[in-house]
């Protein structure tokens, strides 16, 4: 399918090449065109994080747990409480979490964090007791990202410190239509030997 010269520039905004040195266009994930917009007034308003903001949401890995990066005051205890959240990959290799805020009626999605750019992967992240990460998949709507936008975010996270042990991983086939189930692994090096690659 021939792009327009407008959508391989939009694209590439994120930057030249990615953190594995490979060309954007042909790697990172893109928000689905029909979402384009979203953050313009409306009944379905989208929240967008200014470069000021995002900042406060960008998470690190210590020994396993989870944290807050940025945040003021945080101490190294201060970790994510458990639960279900947001997290997006940006194209520079940071790792970001959100929750909605109640104060603000704006959506929260995945195209929150990164105002819509580009990036490496996007799911939800489970985070256990002791701000354990339990569960990581590639859940997103706005985005699909594929089977190859996983495996980044399993390398990234083995990185930054994850064993491939200690977490499960869920993979999402990105379809055009529908909700296809999510094919559970109990561990990301389960997911590693087992991903349907072909």
């Amino acid at each position: 399918m021939a792009k327009s010269v407008d959508d391989m520039q939009w694209r590439s905004q994120g930057g030249a090449r990615d953190i594995f040195g490979r060309p954007y266009e042909r790697t990172q994930a893109m928000m689905g065109v029909h979402y384009r917009g979203e953050e313009r007034p409306g009944l379905r308003q989208t929240r967008y994080l200014a470069d000021s903001e995002r900042g406060a949401q960008e998470i690190c890995f210590l020994g396993g747990s989870v944290h807050w990066k940025n945040r003021p005051f945080a101490r190294p205890s201060d970790g994510l409480e458990p639960g279900t959240y947001i997290y997006v990959i940006t194209v520079d290799g940071s790792f970001f979490a959100i929750e909605q805020d109640p104060t603000d009626e704006r959506e929260v999605h995945h195209s929150t964090i990164p105002a819509g750019k580009g990036l490496i992967c996007a799911g939800m992240m489970t985070i256990g007791m002791s701000h354990r990460l339990v569960k990581v998949d590639n859940h997103s709507g706005h985005y699909m990202p594929d089977l190859s936008c996983l495996l980044k975010a399993v390398y990234l996270l083995r990185k930054h410190g994850c064993s491939i042990d200690d977490y499960a991983v869920g993979y999402v086939p990105p379809v055009g239509f529908g909700h296809p189930p999510m094919i559970n692994y109990a561990t990301a090096r389960q997911f590693l030997v087992n991903a349907p690659y072909r």
